[in-house]
């Protein structure tokens, strides 16, 4: 069976299919099962070629966003937002726009930029989304996204303050119903890092976790926490971010050194692992790591105890 026939009942050349790996004797592997999402850049419509072009499916999807969004709310760091009055926004002239909806976020007037779901939200999104917000007189700019590229920094512009928020994957899913008790977004922020030249490696560098920044509609300002074990669930750094896709070339896990798998991981391989480079792993501070040649920047990705996603891409020459 073939990927071409599977997709469109087409002959072709047979593509052999496995799910599982070959076996090869006294080799230790690493794995997991897993899933690859692949999103597609966005794309901005008018009113009249999205009624003609959007899929069934596409349109209940943002339907069930906007239930959700009126139910639920937006979760700051644990805390809930409530967004009310949303309102479809359909501009008088048939220009292509990222403003999807109006609402109130606490009392101010916001904008709302719902991506398509099959849509990676990146800078040149974020931009038109912020001068359309400034034009219609907004406060704030939310963006709503299934997925958001590591290069989206949300960030004040003039007084408009921006929001990114990221949906549940439950969304896509049909049927299923959305309480004011459910994380149906959670407000997506910014990692704290600090990145300097490893000791004696002048062509190496390691990344520390300070922290990260999660902006408060309600408060009106950014919030900074400390990082710690207990609030840093994992964090992976891609240590020559091509500004594209997000490889994970280190990953850690800190604090978790009682953790039962983590000790199972240790107990099958602590004969092959280096002491200092298994306790970066399981700290808040890397191991050396060589300077990105090819693209020179670095990606660092952190999840938080409260299953937070934040990406920040940062220059490393």
């Amino acid at each position: 069976m073939s990927a071409a026939i599977l997709a469109h009942g087409e002959d072709a050349p047979p593509t052999l299919l496995v799910d599982q790996t070959i076996k090869k004797p006294k080799t230790v592997r690493v794995a997991s099962p897993f899933t690859v999402e692949s999103h597609s850049p966005y794309r901005m419509l008018s009113p009249e070629q999205a009624v003609a072009s959007e899929a069934p499916a596409q349109i209940d999807v943002r339907a069930s966003v906007t239930d959700a969004l009126g139910k639920a709310g937006i979760v700051v760091d644990g805390k809930r937002i409530q967004v009310s009055g949303i309102q479809p926004f359909a501009p008088e002239v048939p220009d292509p726009t990222p403003i999807t909806h109006l609402a109130l976020i606490d009392g101010e007037k916001a904008a709302v930029a719902i991506a398509p779901d099959d849509a990676s939200v990146n800078r040149h999104f974020m931009t038109v989304a912020q001068h359309a917000a400034t034009d219609l007189g907004a406060r704030t700019l939310l963006v709503i996204a299934f997925h958001f590229e590591c290069d989206t920094t949300a960030a004040m512009l003039g007084r408009l303050q921006v929001i990114k928020a990221r949906a549940n994957q439950d969304l896509r899913i049909g049927g299923l119903r959305t309480g004011a008790e459910d994380m149906a977004f959670v407000c997506v922020g910014e990692p704290d890092v600090e990145i300097r030249d490893a000791p004696g490696q002048p062509d190496h560098c390691i990344v520390e976790i300070k922290g990260y920044d999660i902006y408060d509609p309600a408060s009106g300002n950014a919030t900074h926490k400390d990082a710690s074990v207990d609030d840093i669930q994992c964090w992976m750094l891609d240590i020559d971010h091509d500004g594209e896709s997000f490889y994970a070339h280190r990953i850690h896990f800190p604090g978790a050194g009682n953790d039962r798998q983590v000790k199972g991981f240790y107990q099958s391989l602590r004969r092959r692992l280096e002491p200092k480079l298994w306790a970066a792993t399981l700290s808040l501070t890397s191991a050396p790591f060589p300077k990105p040649k090819r693209h020179g920047q670095i990606a660092i990705r952190i999840v938080t105890a409260t299953h937070d996603e934040m990406t920040v891409v940062r220059p490393c020459d």
